[in-house]
């Protein structure tokens, strides 16, 4: 573990799923679902999409002959019809109970509507492809920096307080019919439980305003407070997975060791649309592509700490961070911690970028404009590096 060289070590909570599923997608077609008109003609399924106008009517059952065809027409019935993309990536057409319809009805959904599903998809598809890019680029989120003058504004705490429970009245025929003791009974039971709330109420007031004066004393520059503020600030990012990060602060210079993640921590499939089959499928992504999103990853690491460090502390006028990872050592053979990139970053240069363009910028790019040491092939070959001291 690289994090040796600092005093200070905190890991940081997985928030972000890495494994992208086909889930959860979900149109409802026609006003308040499809419906089944029941008549002397027979059984026919009308269905209508929200907001196109469009709308067909099928034939459900066989023609009706002889004896049948004179039997006076049952009562109107209705049906919701909803399509799902499943788990497979396929569209599942329901009636209201969520049990899937025939499969002749469900060819007739996805052919007349072909329009519509594929939309379905389509949007589903991009959900996916954006969720995949969060991932992959933690720096969209990176924070604008403070000014060193800075001012402190208290934050209010917004936690609702307990509301403590009231004796109920029963009156006095309740109370011969031994009402009293059970409105008693319930009191006390709701009492205990708002003791116990008031209690995690009163604790969470009591670190919310510890926390707030933590942060008072950041802006003015104590160093402690500062480096409180600093790890709180990383504790409350999720990140894409478990990691370790170890730092120290003097004065205004803040030093930080990071434990990339691994290419193989990184989404290994992308997604594509199978139009003629209504479905989407999972296909696993070539290796430049993944070698690309790594490089892209782990310098978005990078640069998200950097702006959270320069965008909790206004008095901060240096950041030094250093990555590394595990790899199979050449000389041994064995499993090694390898430093893979190391930069440093003062506080001037970094006001420079434009916080409003975050998705515009390529994070190995911007931070090639500081001091940086690493080396790196076009298409994310990491060599180790000596980091800066």
């Amino acid at each position: 573990d690289m994090g040796f060289r600092f005093r200070r070590s905190i890991k940081l909570a997985p928030g972000v799923r890495l494994n992208l599923g086909l889930r959860g997608a979900s149109l409802s077609l026609g006003p308040r679902g499809a419906s089944v008109s029941i008549g002397p003609r027979g059984v026919f399924g009308n269905v209508g999409l929200p907001g196109t106008g469009l709308s067909y009517r099928e034939r459900l059952d066989t023609p009706a002959t002889g004896r049948e065809r004179t039997r006076p027409a049952p009562a109107l019935g209705t049906m919701d019809v909803t399509l799902r993309i499943g788990d497979e990536g396929t569209v599942a057409v329901l009636d209201a109970n969520g049990t899937p319809v025939s499969a002749a009805l469900r060819e007739s959904v996805l052919r007349n509507h072909r329009e519509a599903v594929i939309a379905l998809l389509e949007r589903k598809c991009a959900a996916l492809e954006a969720d995949d890019a969060q991932v992959i680029s933690p720096h969209w989120q990176t924070p604008a920096p403070l000014a060193p003058d800075a001012l402190f504004l208290m934050e209010p705490f917004l936690e609702s307080r307990p509301v403590a429970p009231e004796l109920e009245t029963v009156g006095v025929i309740g109370g011969f019919l031994g009402r009293r003791e059970q409105a008693e009974g319930r009191y006390q039971e709701a009492l205990t439980a708002y003791r116990v709330a008031m209690g995690s109420w009163r604790a969470a007031e009591a670190n919310h305003h510890a926390a707030q004066q933590v942060r008072e004393q950041a802006m003015a520059g104590n160093s402690d407070a500062m480096a409180d503020c600093f790890e709180r600030r990383l504790a409350q990012i999720a990140w894409p997975r478990e990691t370790q990060v170890a730092f120290d602060l003097v004065s205004d210079i803040l030093r930080v060791d990071v434990d990339l993640p691994e290419i193989e921590d990184m989404p290994q499939d992308g997604v594509k649309l199978r139009k003629t089959e209504y479905r989407l499928v999972e296909t696993p992504k070539n290796p430049t592509l993944l070698r690309k999103e790594y490089m892209t990853h782990i310098h978005a690491v990078i640069f998200r700490i950097v702006g959270e460090a320069f965008g909790s502390l206004p008095t901060l006028r240096e950041t030094m961070i250093s990555g590394y990872s595990q790899r199979q050592s050449r000389a041994t053979g064995n499993i090694e911690d390898e430093y893979l990139l190391s930069v440093r970053v003062g506080r001037a240069a970094w006001e420079r970028i434009d916080f409003g363009q975050l998705e515009e910028i390529d994070p190995a790019s911007a931070l090639a404009r500081f001091e940086l040491r690493r080396n790196m092939t076009a298409t994310g070959i990491f060599k180790p590096i000596v980091p800066l001291v």
